[in-house]
């Protein structure tokens, strides 16, 4: 497997406890790619999450770069679970 050096590893943590999840993406992507990510790992009984950084949501629309964000920095997701 060749390692692409143009993608980044971000760690995303549930705010309600429970493991970390490494996302490798692309910084120029919008962010709806992290949360559509976490979704596959999660599974059906995810019905939606918002993504957060420092107590801010974060827009789907943006990436990374737009944030001035990299993989030093530990973003919050909030799992909405299906009843």
């Amino acid at each position: 497997m060749v390692r692409d050096i143009n993608s980044t590893s971000i760690i995303v943590r549930p705010v309600s406890g429970g493991q970390d999840m490494v996302i490798r993406v692309y910084p120029y992507e919008h962010l709806s790619v992290i949360r559509q990510q976490v979704q596959l790992r999660i599974g059906p009984t995810m019905e939606s999450s918002k993504l957060m950084c420092n107590g801010e949501e974060l827009s789907d629309d943006l990436t990374l770069n737009d944030y001035s964000l990299d993989n030093y920095q530990i973003l919050m997701i909030e799992i909405f679970k299906k009843n």
